[in-house]
């Protein structure tokens, strides 16, 4: 899991560099000439005034708000004369920003503003003459500095930006009206430090810069005098400090350095100990991030010694802090709490109640690394009652994300979006960007643990987008990174690795040392993934460098582990284990409890590969005592199932079951559905090795539910990735389906394989199709409802065990009883013979869909062949509803290399290949076709409909050969995607009942052939304006370049058949770069052809007689196969598409499209027997379709204009196999 945004951290522990209100913090009184009245009492608030400054100088804030308290009653007392009087009330006025000062440095922001409030108001009030006027104006701009300070650390940006400009506006009045004197200069270029300060916290980088370079220029600028040169160079410095934050934030760290060194040559030149402290702990800031851990200490190292010499409380428990953070950052726990201590210590005795909370939070990361978390919870919740109690905004988000953090490690996910959401409401409240991108992020981060992968995306590239307008690179890196982890858990490698690639490069152009490292290994982890492990282990190697060099001993122990992993794959099992037990003594010695019960789990898996089930429950055990005690659930989980694992290996299958209960338990609790549907999958599996495969299914169902529930919320991603994570779950789906057909259960079979099929089409089309769910059937309802039940109660006794009443045990005992019962009745059900239980075989039971389709045709047979790795089943249903399946003893690669022998071996046409070519194509026969020979037989079937799968969808299933004819001989052949998103509604009639469309290119294009024989095709076949004596269905015909996607979005509504002749390719999973050729050469994208489903509601049929439309791909995965065809399908659009599985001859091609339409528009004919008796005329070499016609007893239906042309020559089935009918075929 990423930790929190490191930003966030380091603004608490480093404390980046602040202009104060006003020069040196408190005010001194400006001394008059003349003598006064009451010269004792105005010599003690004078006295006690200087005191006061003295103790604020020192960080002693309590005693100097006493002296200023009664330097305070003192003013008020004295003042007789109107000299005097203006005397007390400019005293007063300046104690009272100097009280403000002290309650601001302790925290006490709304009495800080009370006393600034005062104080601008008697700043008001005085000053008779020009010249007194003139002061108090002066200190009317300090007072209203100060009250924009509070706001800003209040966390009210916009209200100090108000006061701010208050005050710079007098500035530069006084100075118009006055002349610009040095003082008026300096409050100016203060007043722009202070502005760059606001638009610096609320993430505008480039407006702070612009008001920093402003003040910069003045402060060069000023200062005559060397007393004046000096005042000068001490503002330089700040500003220089404060360009120099900026960039740091920005993470452009050359830059950072840069300004933070020329900051430090002033502090050191004009003996300014306090600034040259505070620049050390910058620098040190910036070694830090850059994972210079030696160099940041000895900068931060550096500055502790000063602030001790000058006595400077408040600066000593900044580099205290620090020194802590990077011990912290160095995986030195021990050491980095014994730092913070030392802060706190400090913070408390000087009372500065805002480092009191940010050290108290660090204290809690710390707690957090080591996995104790209740006392990480205990600090926060301290630290986040002392920001609400001082009113610090800013500060309270943080710790509230933090809070929310550490409830994500807790599995507690609904409590860490609480805690985000509020932290959220307050940076968006505030405008803080940097904030609202953080918190994005890691909202972002918890619905990905919760499988809501569409959510963490959107909250991703919300928090990427702010990042990049703020011009955060290291944010932008961060967010990348995350974008990068969906991407992998979604099974998407290419684009998870092109995420950490962008970020990488990112990291390595800020020199962002531990982010190349963190980055390195997540691309490991792809390599991994994708079992490309030499280089998976190449990019640890390089991670494990860095980390090293850097002392990041926390990075080390899990990059150590993730080496360990990559050797476990390999089998090098002592390998693994040595890098294991590595990471298990860095872990034990950081006392990250968290990252032991993490190595201590991956050590188990090994002893359980070499068979040492002993010791890797010993393991398991060892880490899920840990996880409990610390209480992070989701690891829980995951041990749970791990335990059940070992012991079900061990044969102690009623132990095995309790832990995968436990499991399961525990992610329905956390909402982990990807981590339930894989506990249902163990317990599915388990009952499958004990031979329960009635009560397997029931699991297997469940977990298929589960999955159904993430990919329908997942259809508002991109299809890549939808597509990429349907490919890490498949194995369930054919898990059932096995175990269904095995047991008989043919229509429960065909509803699993209905949701891959519409799966696939939506993969095909990138189109949004209903999801479904998987049914229980009567006998099946009460098991899954008894588990259910069960369940519920170990969730509760979960919550109180040992200690929950009685009765609740009592009932547990009850419902265990009744479970078991429950399931031995099902059991009894399942041995009395399902096969007399209409419930299994009900043809009502069959979908709707598939019942349309087969009853649609008398002799109709719907065959699913169902592609497993060890065997292949053939599923059927015929017309009626009867139902069958047989397993067919073949395994998937055999399949495999018999149909890519099959396509190959069709290219060829010499006497040897066919020879060759009728072997391969009686082996297939004999697996596809052969076992169901005799029930096609018995149920007098002429029509054969397939829903392919797999390898078999590159096969032309016409051209199967029994060792005395092709299956085209004896029976119509055609194909559907789904039977759920097939129409079977309607039929073309006549040739005079229906109008047609033609496009098509027969020139040459650069980059592909010219296809002379389109135009005699299309004219053949349409009756247009300039062809009316030829043709058979009345239409339009457009050509080269009059082919375009306008002719086609123009006329395509008012027609039947479309019929496109031209260069088509399709690109499985890279939807923009698949494409029909227009007759202009363009290529015509199918988002675009996608895009007029609404216009094609009238086609019957589409014809895409071009090379290859519908083999998009050579991997032979079987799921490109539908190719453009799919693009024209659907309820509400094209009934049918006519396509071709490989390059054809474009004579041949011609040929058989005008005998097919000639035998289509008899309107007798269906369009799959209309295909039918088209390829058996060029089978058969017919010179002419007289024959076939008046043997099917149907008439021409038209004249002829022109002999019709001879088909000698195209007997082979190179030439008529490759077409195939998608759809209905009717």
């Amino acid at each position: 899991m990423r930790p929190p945004s490191k930003w966030l951290l380091l603004l608490l522990a480093v404390g980046l560099p602040l202009v104060p209100g006003w020069s040196g913090g408190v005010g001194v009184l400006p001394a008059l000439a003349q003598a006064m009245p009451n010269q004792v009492q105005q010599a003690e608030a004078d006295r006690l005034l200087q005191q006061g400054i003295e103790q604020y100088q020192v960080s002693q804030f309590r005693e100097a708000l006493q002296s200023w308290e009664q330097a305070l009653a003192i003013y008020r007392e004295i003042g007789d004369s109107p000299e005097e009087r203006l005397r007390q009330r400019a005293g007063e006025a300046q104690t009272l920003n100097n009280i403000g000062e002290a309650n601001q440095s302790l925290g006490n922001y709304p009495t800080a503003l009370e006393y600034y409030q005062q104080s601008l108001v008697i700043s008001r009030e005085i000053g008779d003459s020009p010249e007194e006027r003139l002061r108090q104006r002066e200190s009317e701009a300090q007072t209203l500095n100060n009250i924009g300070v509070v706001n800003r650390l209040l966390g009210n940006y916009p209200t100090a930006l108000e006061y701010h400009q208050q005050s710079l506006v007098i500035a530069r009045e006084i100075g118009e009206a006055f002349g610009a004197s040095e003082a008026l200069r300096t409050t100016e270029a203060k007043t722009l430090n202070n502005i760059g300060v606001v638009n610096r916290d609320l993430g505008n980088y480039s407006v702070a810069l612009d008001y920093y370079e402003q003040s910069l220029v003045i402060t060069r600028e000023i200062g005559n005098s060397p007393e004046e040169r000096l005042r000068q160079r001490a503002t330089e410095a700040e500003t220089l400090n404060g360009i120099g934050g900026v960039n740091f934030l920005l993470r452009n760290y050359p830059a950072a350095l840069d300004y933070y060194e020329q900051s430090l040559v002033i502090t050191r030149e004009i003996g300014d100990r306090a600034g040259e402290a505070k620049t050390l702990n910058n620098i040190g800031a910036v070694n830090e991030d850059l994972g210079n851990y030696p160099a940041a200490l000895d900068y931060y190292e550096q500055s502790l010694v000063i602030t001790r010499e000058i006595g400077d409380r408040a600066g000593e428990a900044k580099p205290l802090n620090n020194i802590g953070a990077v011990n912290e950052d160095l995986g030195n726990y021990p050491v980095a709490l014994d730092y913070y201590e030392q802060s706190l210590v400090i913070r408390q005795e000087i009372g500065d109640r805002a480092g009191e909370a940010s050290v108290l939070n660090n204290i809690g990361v710390v707690n957090r690394l080591l996995g104790n978390y209740p006392v990480a919870l205990d600090y926060y919740e301290q630290s986040l009652v002392l920001r609400r109690e001082i009113g610090d905004r800013a500060s309270e988000a943080n710790t509230l994300h933090s809070i929310g953090f550490v409830n994500t490690s807790l599995g507690n996910y609904p409590a860490a979006l609480d805690y985000y959401g509020q932290s959220l409401a307050i940076n968006r409240e505030m405008g803080n960007r940097a904030g609202e991108a953080g918190t994005l992020t890691d909202i972002g981060e918890v619905n990905r643990l919760l499988g809501e992968y569409p959510v963490a995306l959107d909250y991703y590239e919300q928090s990427l987008a702010i990042n990049q307008e703020m011009g955060d690179r290291a944010g932008e890196a961060s967010t990348l990174n995350c974008i990068g982890l969906v991407n992998e858990h979604l099974g998407n490698y290419p684009v998870a690795l092109d995420y950490h690639e962008q970020s990488l490069a990112i990291k390595r152009e800020m020199g962002d040392r531990a982010g190349e490292a963190d980055t390195l290994n997540n691309i490991g982890i792809v390599n991994r993934a994708l079992g490309n492990y030499p280089v998976a282990l190449d990019y640890y190697a390089q991670s494990l460098v860095i980390k090293r060099e850097m002392g990041d001993r926390a990075g080390e122990a899990r990059t150590l582990n993730n080496i360990g992993v990559v050797n476990r794959l390999l089998g090098n099992y002592p390998v693994a284990l040595d890098y294991y037990e590595q990471s298990l003594v860095i872990t034990r010695e950081m006392g990250d409890r968290a990252g032991e019960a993490n190595t201590l789990n991956n050590i188990g898996a090994v002893n359980r590969a070499l068979g040492n089930y002993p010791a890797a429950l010993d393991d398991y055990e060892q880490s899920l005592m840990i996880t409990q005690a610390i209480g992070n659930r989701a690891t829980e989980a995951v041990t749970l199932d791990n335990i059940g694992n070992v012991n079900a290996s061990l044969g102690k299958y009623p132990t095995a079951l309790d832990y995968y209960e436990q499991s399961l338990v525990t992610t329905r609790e956390i909402g982990d559905r990807e981590g339930e549907a894989e506990t249902l999958d163990n317990i599915g599996s388990f009952y499958q090795t004990q031979g329960q495969l009635e009560l397997a299914i029931i699991f297997f169902k469940d977990a298929v539910n589960t999955i159904e529930t993430i990919r329908t919320d997942n259809r508002t991603l991109d299809q890549e990735l939808q597509d990429s994570y349907t490919e890490t779950v498949v194995d369930t789906y054919r898990t059932v389906t096995d175990l269904l057909l095995a047991g008989g259960r043919i229509l429960e079979a065909q509803q699993v394989l209905e949701l891959l099929k519409v799966e696939e089409l939506r993969e095909f089309t990138r189109a949004s199709y209903a999801g479904g769910t998987l049914t229980y059937d009567p006998a099946e309802q009460p098991v899954i409802e008894s588990h259910g039940s069960l369940l519920a109660l170990g969730t509760a006794l979960a919550q109180c065990d040992p200690n929950c009443p009685q009765t609740l045990y009592d009932q547990q005992i009850a419902l265990e009883q009744q479970y078991d019962q429950t399931v031995a009745t099902f059991e009894q059900t399942v041995r009395q013979g399902r096969a007399t239980d209409r419930v299994f075989y009900d043809p009502t039971s069959l979908s709707s869909d598939a019942l349309d389709l087969v009853n649609a045709q008398p002799g109709t047979v719907l065959i699913y062949p169902v592609v497993l790795e060890d065997r292949l089943w053939l599923l059927w249903t015929a017309t009626g509803g009867v139902v069958g399946s047989v397993e067919v003893p073949v395994t998937q690669a055999e399949l495999s290399r018999a149909a890519l022998q099959f396509r190959e071996l069709l290219e060829h046409q010499n006497a040897q290949a066919y020879d060759e070519f009728r072997a391969v194509s009686q082996q297939l026969y004999g697996w596809l076709i052969a076992p169901l020979e005799s029930e096609l037989e018995k149920n007098t079937i002429r029509h054969l409909i397939f829903a392919q799968d797999r390898t078999t969808r590159y096969l032309p299933m016409a051209a199967l050969h029994d060792g005395s004819q092709y299956l085209l001989e004896n029976y119509t052949v055609s194909t559907v995607l789904s039977a759920a998103l097939t129409d079977t509604q309607g039929r073309l009639g006549h040739a005079d009942t229906a109008s047609a469309l033609g496009l098509g290119l027969t020139r040459a294009i650069p980059g592909f052939s010219p296809l002379p024989n389109v135009a005699e095709e299309l004219r053949a076949m349409i009756r247009s304006a300039d062809n009316t004596d030829g043709g058979i269905y009345p239409g339009q015909i457009f050509l080269d370049e009059a082919f375009t996607f306008e002719a086609l979005s123009q006329n395509v509504r008012q027609a039947n058949i479309l019929h496109i002749a031209t260069h088509a390719e399709f690109v499985p999973s890279t939807q923009g770069e698949s494409y029909i050729l227009s007759g202009t050469g363009q290529r015509l994208a199918l988002a675009d052809i996608g895009a007029l489903d609404t216009q094609f509601r009238n086609l019957h049929l589409v014809v895409l007689s071009a090379c290859q439309t519908a083999l998009g791909g050579a991997t032979l995965d079987g799921t490109e196969i539908a190719g453009l065809s799919s693009y024209f399908l659907g309820r509400n659009k094209a009934k049918t598409v006519m396509a071709t599985l490989w390059k054809v001859d474009d004579a041949g091609t011609s040929l058989l499209m005008q005998r097919f339409y000639t035998l289509l528009a008899t309107g007798e004919l269906t369009t799959a027997e209309a295909l039918r008796q088209a390829q058996l005329s060029l089978l058969l070499g017919e010179t002419t379709l007289d024959d076939r016609l008046t043997n099917l007893g149907v008439s021409r239906g038209f004249a002829l204009v022109e002999p019709e042309a001879a088909s000698v020559g195209l007997a082979h089935p190179y030439f008529w196999a490759p077409f195939i009918l998608i759809g209905n075929p009717l």
